[in-house]
């Protein structure tokens, strides 16, 4: 169905861009909810007329043909779009070899590349709808070492300072507090 039929809108908020902390900002879009594979099967059926038994099967068989053709070291082309995969993680030189399951830090990916009418229709569409930003609380703006001293990251046990917005704790909670 096209998204103009159904007459939807996509929500979107405003956030701070914390990482830059330079007053700049960016667009995210709310997601509404999960469409769970059931609810995606209904949604096919209701729009085909196969069943959902016929459905599932088909669904399953192009998952596990796609799964089989990627770990052949295929590209996949459906008309989704294109499925690939790649492999993510360094090695100290050529002679390494590439094995995720003895080398933490290297694994592989599945990527997907859309097709050009999906991309192109998600481009064309126009009927946004900016909404509140609903930031969940505590938000933690800054975490300090107490033991002065710069770093890219804390160890256990360490004392640190946060410092944010909200941040309150009922010490009744068992799951709240300083530990």
């Amino acid at each position: 169905a096209n998204p103009k039929e159904i007459n939807m809108s996509l929500k979107y908020t405003v956030q701070a861009n914390r990482l830059k902390n330079d007053g700049s900002c960016y667009a995210r879009v709310k997601r509404q909810k999960l469409v769970t594979e059931k609810r995606f099967i209904e949604l096919l059926k209701r729009e085909t007329a196969l069943e959902e038994f016929d459905l599932r099967i088909a669904l399953e068989k192009a998952q596990a043909t796609i799964l089989d053709r990627l770990l052949e070291g295929d590209a996949v082309q459906t008309p989704l779009g294109i499925f690939h995969l790649t492999a993510k993680g360094g090695m100290a030189s050529k002679k390494d070899f590439f094995d995720p399951q003895e080398n933490e830090g290297q694994y592989l990916v599945i990527n997907y590349r859309p097709t050009s009418h999906m991309k192109k229709a998600v481009g064309d569409f126009d009927d946004l709808e900016k909404i509140k930003s609903t930031i969940p609380k505590p938000i933690i703006h800054e975490m300090v070492s107490r033991e002065g001293e710069d770093q890219d990251g804390f160890a256990v046990g360490q004392l640190v300072s946060i410092y944010g917005e909200d941040m309150v704790f009922d010490d009744e909670q068992e799951d709240e507090g300083v530990y």
